[in-house]
């Protein structure tokens, strides 16, 4: 048991310093990068101060980094819990006054044919050694092994010799009032008989303390996979967005001006995230720079539940980047502010197509795809 143990803690120590290690290995990247741009190489400093500020949020991108640790932790406990199952004594059922969760047996001498059938839970009326009476969720498996259980249970008293007792353990579970009730009409009896034969716990015989321990480990792990996803996509979006705007940018040898219009005190701010240049503009935590002359459409998205609407944002669209929200306009005080927007885009960009209609989404593909046969292309 012990070198069961010590395995386990070093598959735990493991995993969690090859998690921070992958993770820090793009702290320590941009420290050597940082260090670089100390030392003179002025386009670098001019792409962080930009992605400085468009880069996803501290709060997302904590949430794309610790969840995974988190998960893995909890199913390296599951697997620790499974590998180092230590068997715990149980103690005796008492139907009236044992705990919820507590560790039971019963020594079954009798077994009665399936009462309840409830989504493949089955249960099963048992007669103990000391003659009490109790329900029990038992394996079909287990059922199959019952044979002289069965007979001691269909045979009239005196008729069939008292089988050796059988050790039956797991959960004490609570008896609900409507499962009460339903048990209750199936053995013929009335609520408060039941309740004198039985009691008001069952074992649940399916269950071990330490599968319900590792049940839920793993199922806290698989529900955090599933809400890591959230983050995670909207942290590869922008990502991509942030490495497209910034490509687009050094192509066209403009992350200098680019970054000093970024610092300029002249600058329109929208809201928290919306910074609108002379010639650029620039998004918070959305990934999204580029220059007026790049963004092709623009329209207001009303977002809707049952007919309400719920939101309101401005979307953006270069040939490079689709779909970007870059100012959320829902408030009765905000409403004023897509009309500013677009103003703005357009007097600076006459070209661009402002609302939303099929023949505008239309020309907008038809722009990607001219952009993506000259990028193919090599011009």
């Amino acid at each position: 048991m012990k070198d069961s143990t010590a395995f386990v803690s070093l598959l735990y120590y493991c995993l969690v310093s090859l998690f921070f290690i992958y993770y820090l290995t793009p702290v320590f990247a941009a420290f050597i990068l940082k260090t670089k741009n100390l030392q003179g190489d002025t386009e670098m400093e001019y792409e962080d101060s930009i992605k400085n500020y468009i880069k996803p949020s501290k709060i997302l991108t904590a949430a794309v980094y610790i969840i995974p640790v988190l998960i893995a932790a909890f199913l390296v406990l599951w697997f620790a819990i499974l590998v180092t199952d230590t068997p715990q004594e149980p103690t005796e059922l008492d139907s009236v006054n044992s705990s919820a969760d507590d560790y039971s047996y019963i020594n079954a001498v009798g077994v009665s044919d399936w009462l309840y059938d409830y989504d493949g839970s089955v249960y099963y009326a048992v007669e103990s050694s000391d003659s009490e009476f109790y329900i029990a969720r038992l394996e079909k498996s287990d059922i199959d092994s019952m044979g002289n259980l069965r007979d001691y249970w269909d045979s009239e008293l005196g008729s069939v010799e008292t089988p050796e007792p059988r050790k039956l353990s797991g959960l004490v579970r609570k008896i609900t009032f409507p499962f009460a009730n339903d048990l209750a009409d199936v053995l013929g009896l009335t609520k408060q008989e039941f309740d004198d034969y039985f009691g008001y716990r069952y074992l649940d015989a399916t269950t071990s303390p330490t599968e319900d321990s590792a049940m839920v480990c793993l199922v806290i792990a698989l529900f955090a996979l599933i809400i890591w996803s959230l983050p995670l996509i909207c942290f590869v979006s922008i990502r991509r967005n942030m490495k497209r705007s910034i490509a687009v940018l050094s192509s066209r040898s403009q992350l200098a001006a680019a970054a000093h219009e970024l610092d300029s005190p002249l600058n329109v701010h929208i809201g928290k995230n919306l910074c609108m240049t002379r010639n650029y503009v620039f998004c918070k935590n959305s990934g999204f720079a580029a220059a007026y002359t790049d963004i092709k459409w623009v329209f207001k998205r009303v977002q809707k539940y049952n007919f309400i609407p719920i939101g309101a944002y401005i979307v953006v669209n270069t040939p490079q980047i689709s779909n970007v929200n870059i100012a959320n306009v829902k408030a009765s005080n905000k409403e004023e502010l897509s009309g500013q927007i677009m103003e703005r885009i357009a007097n600076n960009n006459p070209d661009v197509m402002l609302g939303y209609s099929a023949e505008y989404s239309k020309a907008y593909r038809e722009i990607c795809k001219a952009a993506n046969a000259k990028r193919q292309s090599g011009e």
